[in-house]
């Protein structure tokens, strides 16, 4: 296939070499020879993005005589990286990095290593082969990829004030460039909207200029992007208060045009729940949620609201379809693993679904069926990811031995796995015990050591003065655990000899509130959660204070679900503009939320850990966009939601 693919690739440089004079189509200076056709041709496909046959071309000018051949090599690593070759790439790059290339290309040689990193997620590594900026003049594509790189790398890191300053500076050498302009200053304002209100308002710069421009519209969005009529007179007042901010009309305009276009606000809601039997509880968490954000609407905006009782899984398929002869446009559930399955394998749906509620299947849904869930897997995922950008490289997982334990620890292992990592060690443990000394020191091999002990005592016949020590090949512990059992967990693991260790942990391990004393014991863990419950934003009517001020909660487990039951609601209108938009994300009460190929909707959580036992922000989790979720649903979260319960399990019920 690819010595065939290599020949259409020269049949098409000879037409093209008939037609088209032989001239350079760069600005390399420095470079003495010009493009032939061929040349021209590889470069032709790279600028249209068709990087595989780019590639291919590319590699087979690389057999030329240095340097001419080197920069060709060079561009072919490019080019690969960017069809998704990374061991391809990598290999095309060992050979030249001491090479003496042109200007030009020791400045792509410097961009697609740092790319090569970016794609391998170390960004931290990256931003040390970017930190020096290029010398002018240089060729200004290169110039751009620079500063894209580089705004990447931040981003990754978790420095989203930092990724937008770049941008900014990107921005200013487009301006001739109107639709890469448009580009970037929305990458602009999606940089700086994973920022909390709080934070866009502490850290606005005074005076604010140019950049507090930006942060002020990113601020607008958040509050007001849920509602097109909202938005537009505040974008009228941010024009007069930033007169000459160089956000482009288009970009304010184009932004609004598009939000109303793909805004889709409902008229009559289905509402499937469990109003009765084992998951009303969780059931009602939720609906407290979505009759909160109804209230928030206008009177006179209001949906109708409707709520069936899906307590029979059976029994969701004439409901649904009652639902929609009663005139719904939208519906809301249903909750349980069984009455999901039901309308994912349906066919067609005439009226949009969004699931509470993730199932796997080998059939694409359809194109309205949805799929939105608190799903621990997805947090396990980002757990690896934050692990990863941090630097980490050796974990071990330490994770209850139970159907809920294997899904959580499965997931973390796959994307450790799929990022390029290796798992030092996975231990399972015994969640109805206490005591947890044996696998610990197993996990941290302290039994060892201990062992090692006995038999030097053995061999000399005296006793020994020793401190047992630990694994030395471990850098950081993932640990699945729900909130008792952490607090059990995280202290043993401390005697055992490993305080120096960071433990890394999903929101299974909090239960969602401060509990002073209690908490102590899981000092210093590092867990990702939804914003509702870590960044509360104080002066925002939906917010969890101002919520507990109105309504309150009886089951403080329950936190979790009527922030869910907030973003069910208010993703409706959205649902359009996320599938269409992949880069996209709608700042949600439980993360930011962006949508799959596959409809499902992923969260972008916030980042804390514990310090004097409360939860301290550390920044959001880092959208990695790797396609790993094209290929991989979740699987749903079996809880347990009795009363008695909730604290341990504040997750919705899954996998019913």
């Amino acid at each position: 296939m690819k010595s065939f693919q290599l020949i259409f690739i020269f049949i098409l440089a000879s037409v093209f070499s008939a037609c088209t004079p032989t001239s350079s189509t760069r600005s390399d200076k420095s470079t003495s020879y010009q493009y032939d056709s061929q040349g021209q041709l590889a470069i032709e496909l790279y600028n249209n993005g068709e990087y595989a046959n780019a590639a291919a071309l590319f590699e087979s000018l690389g057999i030329r005589q240095p340097p001419e051949g080197w920069e060709w090599q060079l561009w072919a690593a490019d080019a690969y990286l960017r069809a998704g070759d990374i061991e391809k790439a990598r290999s095309l790059l060992e050979p030249l990095q001491n090479k003496m290339l042109s200007k030009n290309g020791l400045l792509r040689l410097r961009l697609v290593n740092a790319n090569l990193l970016l794609k391998s997620f170390n960004p931290e590594e990256a931003l040390s082969i970017l930190q020096t900026p290029p010398e002018t003049p240089v060729d200004p594509t290169l110039l751009y990829q620079y500063y894209e790189l580089t705004a990447e790398a931040y981003r990754l890191s978790g420095n989203a004030l930092e990724s937008a300053r770049v941008l900014q500076k990107l921005d200013q050498l487009l301006i001739d460039e109107p639709e890469k302009r448009l580009d970037n200053q929305l990458a602009i304002l999606r940089s700086l909207t994973v920022l909390t209100d709080d934070a866009l308002q502490l850290m606005q710069p005074q005076p604010a200029g140019t950049q507090g421009g930006w942060m002020e519209l990113a601020r607008l969005i958040k509050q007001n992007g849920l509602s097109p009529e909202k938005l537009q007179p505040h974008l009228e007042t941010w024009k007069l208060q930033f007169a000459g901010h160089p956000a482009m009309p288009e970009l304010l305009d184009g932004y609004f045009t598009r939000l109303g276009a793909e805004f889709k606000q409902a008229s009559h809601i289905a509402v499937l729940l469990p109003l009765s039997g084992a998951y009303q509880t969780a059931a009602e968490a939720l609906k407290q949620g979505l009759m909160a954000a109804w209230y928030e609407d206008a009177p006179d905006k209001r949906p109708i609201l409707k709520f069936y009782d899906s307590s029979n899984p059976e029994n969701v398929w004439p409901l649904y379809n009652e639902a929609v002869e009663r005139g719904a446009d939208f519906v809301i559930g249903p909750l349980q693993k069984k009455a999901v399955s039901q309308l994912l394998n349906a066919g067609e749906l005439p009226v949009a679904v969004l699931a509470l509620n993730k199932v796997t299947s080998n059939i694409a849904p359809p194109v309205n069926f949805f799929q939105y869930a608190l799903s621990p897997e997805d947090e396990a995922r980002q757990v690896a990811e934050h692990a990863w950008v941090n630097g980490k490289r050796l974990p071990v997982v330490f994770y209850p031995a139970d159907a809920w334990g294997e899904r959580i620890q499965t997931a973390f292992v796959e994307r450790w796995q799929s990022l390029g990592g290796d798992i030092t060690s996975a231990q399972p443990y015994d969640s109805s015990q206490y005591d947890f000394a044996e696998p610990i020191k197993s996990t941290l091999r302290i039994d060892q050591s201990q062992q090692r002990r006995k038999r030097l005592q053995s061999l000399l016949g005296t006793q020994l003065e020793f401190e047992p020590r630990r694994r030395e090949d471990v850098d950081f512990i993932f640990l699945a655990a729900k909130a008792a059992k952490a607090r059990q967990i995280r202290p043993q693991i401390q005697f055992h000899h490993a305080n120096d260790l960071p433990v890394y942990t999903t929101s299974s391990a909090w239960p969602g509130y401060v509990n002073i004393n209690r908490d102590r014991d899981i000092e210093g863990i590092l867990f990702p959660d939804i914003p509702w419950l870590l960044a509360d934003e104080g002066s925002e009517s939906l917010s969890l204070s101002a919520y507990n001020n109105t309504m309150g909660i009886t089951q403080s487990g329950a936190y979790r679900l009527v922030a869910m039951g907030i973003d069910s609601y208010q993703l409706l209108a959205h649902l359009a503009r996320l599938q269409n938009s992949p880069d996209e994300a709608l700042d949600g009460k439980t993360g930011q939320l962006y949508m799959d190929r596959l409809n499902n909707i992923h969260r972008q959580l916030v980042w804390a850990e514990m310090k004097n036992s409360i939860p301290r922000v550390t920044g959001y989790a880092p959208r990695i966009n790797s396609g790993f979720f094209d290929s991989q649903q979740a699987e749903p979260v079996e809880t347990n939601l009795e009363p008695s319960s909730m604290e341990n399990n504040p997750g919705p019920p899954q996998g019913i």
